[in-house]
């Protein structure tokens, strides 16, 4: 007998997104394993889905109309029974909630922890509300059955808060890559050509969905210092550099000399395999690991990264991505020459960053997660 898991997860379809795709992929290696899923998100544009063993139950548009919640609400309980309900990137209020209305419906819960926002909003707020904030994370934590963090680190800090409820009932089931970004490979020039980039220029490529802030912010630095990285680049290696802005959103973005919007790319993977270089310009944030890091790394792409662009990953300087310093230009200077005239270390980086998320693929990954979920079922 296939077991039921409702899984609602507070961000979009199509995925756009780190959280999204991440999402979306282990949906479906759980069906691939004989699950049925439910699958509740918001959807964002055209997307049908004819895949056996998956049955959408898109969050209503205009959540404030009650009938639409209901009718919602009422979707979700035709379906009898759930062995799992699973729960990811809302906030503390609605996964309570969400907790708290479906348990009488559900064998057992799972709550996946993406990022330090709960915490970041506790540390933000004062008085009343940063009280109210810490009673939704401990109610959330000491009543959903299993508590799965995407990085050692980010369970860790939970830990240092929460460690007494999370003890017995915590798991980490890390972000992956799918298999293909290993082995796939494209014609440099016919697809730069697709994605109308120029040929001889040197591309710089940074990805993500602009609503998320922490990727706003860093377009916006991007755009900042392109005009003086560029002219510094080309003085010392004598060619044209370019960033790439690809994701959700960008396409509202304006087109410079120097950066290039490309609005939401199908196919990740072709861009990092025309791109030079892949560039985390990250400013410390309340994010998990991101995603765009381990698909450059996958994807043999160079990483050029700030300290937060390569968090939660066993990834140490010159070895497997180089470092830059956000408020210091000529650090990101640097660190684009010599990927651009060091072969040896460019080969070397490419190497030892591709050797390193080699194990973290999705296959691995939903294993040891679809046993989590037989292993809180029986307990």
């Amino acid at each position: 007998m296939s077991l039921k898991a409702l899984i609602m997860a507070g961000d979009f379809l199509p995925p756009c997104s780190g959280s999204s795709e991440r999402v979306w992929i282990l949906t479906g290696r759980l069906v691939e394993l004989g699950f049925n899923i439910f699958l509740s998100m918001h959807i964002w544009r055209d997307f049908d889905v004819d895949i056996e063993g998956i049955k959408m139950m898109p969050f209503p548009r205009w959540r404030f109309y009650v009938h639409k919640l209901l009718r919602w609400f009422i979707e979700l309980l035709k379906s009898s029974r759930y062995d799992i309900l699973q729960v990811e990137l809302f906030s503390p209020l609605r996964s309570l909630l969400a907790r708290v209305a479906l348990h009488p419906f559900t064998r057992k819960t799972i709550l996946v922890i993406h990022d330090l926002s709960w915490l970041y909003q506790m540390s933000k707020s004062k008085g009343w509300q940063k009280l109210l904030n810490h009673v939704l994370i401990l109610l959330n934590l000491r009543l959903y059955d299993l508590v799965i963090f995407v990085s050692e680190d980010l369970k860790r800090m939970y830990s240092q808060f929460y460690g007494k409820i999370l003890e017995d009932k915590t798991a980490v089931v890390p972000s992956g890559i799918p298999l293909r970004a290993l082995t796939c490979v494209y014609d440099r020039v016919k697809s730069r050509e697709k994605l109308n980039l120029p040929k001889e220029t040197f591309i710089v490529v940074f990805f993500g969905p602009m609503h998320a802030p922490f990727n706003r912010e860093a377009a916006e630095y991007l755009y900042a210092v392109s005009a003086y990285v560029s002219q510094r680049f080309r003085e010392k290696v004598h060619r044209n550099l370019m960033f790439v802005i690809a994701g959700r959103g960008t396409e509202k973005l304006a087109s410079t000399p120097y950066v290039r919007p490309l609005s939401f790319v199908e196919d990740i993977f072709e861009l990092l395999a025309v791109a030079d270089a892949c560039i985390i310009p990250h400013k410390p944030s309340y994010t998990g690991p991101h995603v765009k890091t381990l698909y450059a790394f996958a994807a043999g792409c160079p990483v050029i990264a700030t300290l937060d662009g390569v968090k939660g990953l066993d990834a140490k300087e010159y070895e497997h991505y180089m470092p830059f310093i956000r408020s210091s230009i000529d650090t990101l200077v640097e660190a684009l020459v010599k990927i651009a005239k060091d072969e040896e270390l460019r080969q070397k980086i490419v190497k030892n960053s591709k050797e390193l998320v080699r194990k973290l693929t999705w296959e691995n990954i939903t294993r040891e997660y679809a046993r989590l979920i037989l292993k809180v079922l029986k307990g």
